[in-house]
């Protein structure tokens, strides 16, 4: 899970404990590693996602993104 919190971006752990996040970029979910390389590589969050669809069985598509101010 992500949390967006007074600008401020946090990911949840294993014990639901909220961390923030100081990385450019994040990803979650079963194709976080292949999204989160993707991205690495300079991928766009939507790119990335449509790279893990194609590598990790528990992700498909469709694929929908949306921006935050």
């Amino acid at each position: 899970v992500l949390v967006w919190d007074r600008g401020k971006l946090y990911s949840a752990n294993h014990l639901c404990r909220l961390i923030a996040v100081i990385d450019p970029y994040t990803a979650v979910g079963s194709g976080r590693k292949a999204a989160l390389g993707a991205m690495a590589m300079g991928a766009s969050a939507h790119r990335a996602v449509q790279v893990a669809c194609r590598i990790d069985p528990y992700t498909a598509a469709p694929v929908r993104t949306m921006r935050v101010r």
